[in-house]
């Protein structure tokens, strides 16, 4: 990762990029991308369904203040649709 910051983007995205990784290595990346963060060379977005890893990065991370750390949660909705055996063929629109 280090390689690839010099040419890069000016951003990081990343998507649950610490799944199966123990909790001193969570750690240890977190605070590699508080530096990053602090050089200010590099814009972060993590997404995360681990409440565990938000919370971890949340807390090292609050310190930019609200200005540089913003946090959006969001949901996942799910739709059910009734079963389709009830409406003709005549009637779908599938």
């Amino acid at each position: 990762m280090n390689k690839s910051l010099l040419a890069g983007p000016p951003v990081i995205l990343m998507d649950d990029p610490i799944a199966h990784v123990d909790d001193l290595n969570m750690l240890s990346f977190l605070d590699h991308l508080r530096d990053i963060a602090i050089s200010g060379s590099r814009q972060i977005f993590l997404a995360t369904a681990d409440a565990k890893l938000a919370g971890l990065f949340r807390q090292k991370f609050r310190f930019l203040g609200e200005s540089a750390f913003r946090e959006f949660k969001l949901s996942r909705w799910l739709f059910i649709l009734s079963s389709m055996s009830s409406v003709s063929e005549s009637e779908s629109k599938w």
